[in-house]
């Protein structure tokens, strides 16, 4: 089941789970639960592997969410890659992960499947140029 966020105008799964708890049903959908944790929380190295797998994850936006929530509940304890964002990332920008989330999640879902710019455009209304710079800032983001 999904919800509109009428402020952002963004498409989540509702807040509350069971026992008042946030849902975390989300998790199963995210591409990092098919890979072990070591990506993601590296003693040593680079995150660059686990960015990559964030920018193509369709459950991106429900990862900065929980882990925002998570943070701000014990704000001192920033480690790990979520939604393709470091700990330090987290703490020092206030930027959004992407310009519109439910149009980016469509586009890199999309690009992921191996649809190319053309196909996807097509597919989704948005026009070829949009779907270049959602792509181009993926990889940026990687």
């Amino acid at each position: 089941m999904t919800i509109e966020t009428p402020a952002a105008g963004l498409t989540t799964r509702p807040a509350a789970g069971t026992n008042g708890r946030p849902s975390v049903d989300w998790m199963t959908d995210a591409l990092c639960a098919q890979i072990g944790p070591d990506l993601w929380f590296p003693e040593t190295g680079s995150t660059a592997a686990a960015n990559r797998i964030c920018a193509r994850c369709p459950v991106r936006l429900d990862c900065l969410q929980h882990v925002n929530t998570l943070e701000g509940v014990t704000p001192g304890r920033r480690y790990g890659t979520w939604a393709g964002r470091s700990g330090l990332s987290r703490t020092t920008s206030s930027t959004p992960v992407t310009g519109d989330p439910v149009r980016d999640a469509r586009i890199l879902r999309l690009a992921a499947q191996g649809l190319l710019v053309g196909e996807i455009a097509q597919q989704t209304s948005y026009n070829e140029r949009t779907v270049h710079r959602v792509l181009a800032r993926a990889r940026e983001a990687s």
